[in-house]
């Protein structure tokens, strides 16, 4: 019905300030939707709902909510903003400094303005042509402006087309106008099209000039790869010319060549996924390019001479390279690493001669494995030891020798493989990869798949990089370096990723293999080297595409950044070779090497003077540049000739950043974390039901473990070999700084929030409550510190320890305790099998592990529940089944859609019934479902008055409501004390008790707070107690309608029998009625005096017999 304000066609600003109708409206609209409760003048409440509209004129977001607050709005509501909504259509407001503020911010704070920003930035890396990337200008950086402002735009016009149908949604909802017709939709996605458009044209230009320094970047270490790629093949030729005019040196080429020739091309390529190696050949020889191999032959040729290692007859290299370790010969390893060098290998690709050389004896072994089994078959009587298996166990010991050798190789940073790689790589038979191992692997990948998770993870990332900036400044202090030196280099890495982007290229074409597996796709190891991958693991990366994409992003800029601080950190000076290598390389990019030497040459006949301007002209300059960066070493393409600690220091760092770090088992908690990933890894479904991401898990509790404020000093990890003390407390210092800092922070956060929430909990500015934790990840641990020592302070910490024991298995364990799984399954399942009720134990477990495949579905329930309020509702999963099926279907189809409404048009839906909570009126609901896909963050409606009074004096949940251990009567209970306007409503009456005149002049003392928390306790029990009976009444008289011989009351006080009177109990009945067991015959009827009587409550009668009602638990 329309307000006289709405008669107009042309309303102005006075027209609605002076209007009551309009304030009125308003005022009731802003309480409402946006949880305003001040007292607004006319004039504020106009300016609030104009600043309001805005905001739904161009934020997606505000669209999203606005039509969320109407379907769930009464019929006054839903009038009262259509009302509004027609005034602000005819309203002409003119142009304000106030309106243009709030269409900037609503524009600046939409996702879809930063799609739009983030499609500017997957510009294509340009051609590596040196003299192409020379000749960009500003043509090029307008064209690729124009092309960035291209992208935003489709990207934004699609976002603002969705923008404007959920406009028209909401003007439908409140009666504006009859359907959807597009018209506004087309409209919005114009606008917004255009809008991207203009904002990403300037970022567009600042992009490319970005992604052309980038190719510049990459362009001039190609450029210097290839020198050393010709000078190498010219001296690895020389090499083995030179030493095949001699028997021995042919018969070494020989030898060598056919080592490599035993690992399997196959696993190879898959292993370093190989394309040229810095070589136009596209042949390949055991997997390997024939230049590689060539290299590979020639430096094993240089390395088994008598200066070098000094190889002992029947000795193989990686045995002499450990041998050399071990006796701390570091300057025959230094020998080794100039060889390399010289013959444009690393250790990395030298590797692949210690897998040969472990493939070989592992074929001989596999020969001779053979003979052996042979051997144990043969009748009694038999030569006890033929040389035959004594060469058998010279080669296993041999295998087993190179296995460790290639293990201290590693450690000593002088391998890329291990020996767990080994093994993988050089097994003659495919990896073991059951169906179920890959099953699995589909499991955890799908578990990971929603828009949310990823989100969740962006946002602990931004938290993250608050926590390297803020280290790295600590660490400058304590190094007496300048406090900001290198301190945002992963947020810039992140927010303008070209030379992170240029950093992974040059890192995968350099070391390939360690590439593979930073910026791998795999699940593990295995999957990383086997062969082949069934279509389930594979399935299993691709619906991960979104967590692996970001998972990237992170460590390509962690990865970039460490690197960069490393090598400012170590001050390497700018020695007048590197200057002129570099200058060489710049002026070679700019017109070809016959050209560069050209002008260096007419330079240096000008005299020092001239030669110095040329220097400066390109930055070289003696007083501009005094140290190497590392820009400087990727142009000079010296990647591969980084200290081997700096490179593997700065690997760790990408690792630990996305918790994905490794452990060796150097400590009691290294130990038990390897060994549970490796049980993980090994036994699928066992690990990973309870535990599905232990690796996670671990390097969650290293995080809060090193940033612990004291708890991080205690020496509980191991310190790097040779470290002194003094060192090892230098090293945990900034970490500890940032954990203080961090704890500060979080006290003040946890302040913010107020009294009436818990301490996981904030509030968005509609007062909705934003369950933290799955954002929070690690630093959960310092919010529960904080809400601890605030509670504390103020009186309201709980009367025991175990609320908070419950919240730290949370803030440690993560999702993994909170999703249902972890320690409760295991309580459950534990629980379940006691008591004989094996369906439901069966089912329970299956289900969890069925409803973790459905999660991708529940994606899409949030975007359609967005728009339908029906699919919104939260199912009820726990009904008081015991059916395996029925168990089942309730549990594994709760990520799925579901329909509460009984009708859903044509689409079917399983049916179901809405969960509801003892402490809220009527069934529970989704708030803003799509927004947990677009931001991770999961919201519930604002707290009813109970709610905030119950954080406000320290009682949680189940301290006034425990869940009973029999579902069904659980259920009934929950809808007894839910019901609306229902006589034993918990959230009413202890509102009234709370509102009393008698509770409210208690005051606020701890002594006054420890009075309430008894008063709702005693208050709450009564009416629980009451819904007990009421939820026994109404299953006795369901069991009576359907002339069941017992209820589920009765099933779990059997199930609460101690195991030793069941046992007694089961005994008597065998004997004296032939039966099996009380609980395998419970549907079975037996004659007591003649008079019938059911198995079951036959055996609970003798259990209250034996020990009175404590024999059921009661």
């Amino acid at each position: 019905m329309y307000r006289s304000y709405n008669d107009k066609q042309d309303l102005k600003r006075e027209d609605l300030v002076n209007s009551s109708e309009f304030y009125e409206d308003v005022t009731k609209f802003l309480r409402e939707r946006n949880g305003v409760t001040k007292q607004l003048s006319p004039d504020e409440a106009y300016d609030e709902f104009m600043e309001h509209m805005r905001y739904h004129n161009v934020n997606e977001v505000t669209v999203l909510r606005d039509l969320e607050y109407v379907q769930n709005s009464d019929r006054e509501s839903k009038a009262n903003f259509g009302n509004l909504i027609d005034a602000f259509d005819k309203i002409d407001d003119g142009i304000t400094l106030a309106g243009i503020g709030d269409y900037v911010t609503g524009t600046f704070t939409a996702p879809s303005t930063y799609i739009g920003l983030a499609t500017g930035g997957t510009g294509k890396l340009a051609s590596m042509a040196a003299t192409q990337t020379a000749k960009i200008g500003v043509r090029k950086l307008l064209a690729e402006a124009r092309n960035s402002a291209l992208k935003a735009a489709a990207v934004e016009g699609s976002i603002g087309f969705g923008q404007g149908l959920g406009q028209e949604a909401v003007r439908t909802d409140v009666g504006l106008q009859e359907s959807i017709t597009g018209e506004r939709a087309l409209t919005t996605g114009g606008i917004s099209a255009l809008t991207a458009g203009a904002i990403n044209f300037p970022v567009g230009i600042y992009q490319a000039k970005k992604a052309s320094r980038a190719n510049e970047l990459i362009a001039l270490n190609e450029l210097k790869a290839a020198e050393k790629a010709s000078k190498a093949s010219e001296i690895s030729g020389a090499t083995i010319i030179r030493a095949n005019e001699t028997t021995d040196g042919a018969s070494k080429i020989k030898q060598i060549r056919e080592t490599l020739q035993a690992l399997d091309p196959e696993k190879v390529r898959k292993g370093r996924n190989i394309k040229r190696m810095s070589s136009m050949s596209d042949s390949l020889e055991a997997g390997l390019p024939v230049e590689t191999i060539e290299n590979i032959t020639a430096a094993a040729l240089r390395i088994q001479d008598k200066d070098v290692l000094n190889i002992q007859p029947n000795e193989r290299i990686t045995s002499a390279l450990a041998r050399a370790l071990s006796d701390g010969k570091f300057e025959k390893l230094e020998a080794v690493e100039r060889i390399l060098e010289e013959h444009n290998l690393n250790y990395e690709t030298f590797s692949y001669l210690y897998l040969a050389e472990i493939s070989d004896a592992g074929r001989k072994l596999q020969q001779q494995a053979q003979v052996s089994q042979a051997f144990k078959t043969k009748k009694i009587g038999a030569d006890p030891q033929p040389e035959e298996l004594v060469t058998y166990q010279m080669t296993q010991s041999e295998v087993d020798g190179l296995l460790a050798n290639v293990d201290q190789l590693s450690v000593a940073g002088k391998s890329v493989v291990n020996s767990d790689a080994a093994k993988i790589l050089t097994k003659n038979k495919e990896a073991a990869r059951s169906y179920f191992k890959d099953l699995d692997r589909l499991r955890l990948g799908v578990m990971t798949s929603q828009p949310a998770t990823t989100m969740r993870n962006n946002l602990n990332g931004g938290f993250r990089v608050a926590v390297d900036a803020t280290t790295r400044v600590f660490d400058n202090l304590l190094s007496l370096r300048n406090p900001f030196d290198g301190t945002f280099d992963v947020a810039k890495h992140v927010l303008s990723p070209y030379e992170a982007m240029a950093v992974q290229k040059i890192f995968k074409e350099t070391f390939p293999e360690e590439a593979s597996k930073l910026f791998r796709q795999a699940a593990d190891l295995e999957a990383t080297y086997a062969k082949s991958e069934t279509g389930l693991a594979v399935l299993g990366r691709k619906v991960n595409v979104l967590n692996t994409m970001s998972d990237n992003i992170w460590k390509r800029a962690v990865l970039s950044a460490s690197l960069s601080r490393r090598i400012s950190d170590k001050n390497i000076k700018m020695t007048d070779e590197f200057r002129d290598e570099l200058l060489m390389n710049k002026l070679t990019l700019i017109g070809g090497r016959s050209s560069a030497t050209d002008t260096v040459e007419k330079a240096r006949e000008g005299g020092a003077e001239a030669y110095e301007a040329l220097l400066k002209e390109f930055g070289l300059g003696k007083t501009q540049r005094t140290k190497l960066n590392f820009h400087d070493l990727l142009e000079l393409n010296k990647l591969g000739d980084i200290d081997d600690s700096i490179l593997k220091n700065s690997i760790a760092d990408a690792y630990e950043f996305v918790y994905q770090t490794s452990f060796k088992g150097e400590n009691f908690f290294g130990k038990i974390a390897k060994g549970t990933i490796k049980a993980h890894q090994d036994v699928p479904f066992l690990i990973s039901t309870f535990l599905p991401f232990p690796r996670f898990v671990a390097n969650q509790i290293k995080f809060i473990y090193q940033h612990a404020p004291l708890i991080g000093m205690l020496p509980l990890d191991k310190p790097i070999k040779g470290m002194s003390k003094k060192q090892y407390i230098r090293e945990k210092l900034p970490k500890q700084m940032t954990g203080a800092m961090m704890f500060m922070v979080a006290y003040n956060w946890r302040l913010k929030q107020g009294e009436t929430t818990n301490w996981y909990e904030f509030k968005d500015n509609n007062n909705n409550i934003v369950d933290g934790r799955p954002v929070y990840g690690p630093f959960s641990s310092f919010v529960l510190a904080a809400d601890i020592i605030q509670r504390y302070q103020n009186g309201s910490m709980p009367a025991t320890i175990s609320p908070y024991i419950r919240d730290a298995l949370q803030a440690t364990l993560g999702s993994t305790f909170r999703a249902g799984m972890g320690l409760y399954s295991l309580d459950k399942l534990y629980t379940d099998l006691e008591g004989g009720q094996f369906e439901k134990a069966a089912g329970e477990a299956v289900a969890n592990i069925i409803n973790t495949f459905t999660l991708p579905a529940s994606a899409l329930r949030d975007v359609y529940a967005q728009f339908d309020e029906d699919v919104r509702g939260i199912p009820e999963t726990r009904n008081g089944e015991y059916n395996f099926l029925d168990v089942l279907w309730s549990r594994a189809t709760r990520s799925l859609p579901k329909n509460f409404a009984g009708e859903f048009g044509d689409i079917s839906l399983p049916d179901a019934t809405r969960a509801r909570s003892p402490f809220e009126t009527g069934e529970l609901m989704q708030v803003n479902p799509l927004e947990k896909q677009m931001f991770g963050l999961t919201k519930r409606k604002p707290k009813n008055l109970l709610l905030q009074e119950m954080a406000r004096v320290g009682l949680r949940p189940y301290d006034l409501y425990r869940r009973d251990r029999n579902e069904k009567r659980d259920l009934y209970m929950r809808q007894v004390l839910s019901e609306a306007d229902g006589p034993y409503n918990l959230n009413e009456k202890l509102g009234e008790l709370i509102r009393s005149e008698r509770y409210q002049k208690l005051g606020n003392s701890d002594e006054s707070k420890a009075i309430k928390r008894d008063m709702l306790d005693s208050a709450a029990q009564i009416i629980v107690e009451t819904a007990r009976e009421l939820a026994d009444q109404r299953i006795e008289t369901e069991a009576f309608d359907t002339r069941a011989s017992y209820t589920s009351n009765d099933r779990e006080s059997w199930n609460r029998v101690p195991a030793i009177d069941k046992a007694r109990i089961d005994a008597e009945y065998q004997r004296d009625y032939g039966g099996a067991t009380v609980s395998g015959d419970r549907d079975k009827t037996i004659y007591i005096n003649g008079e019938p009587m059911n198995v079951l409550r036959w055996g609970i009668e003798r259990a209250k017999s034996i020990r009175g009602t404590k024999g059921i638990g009661d």
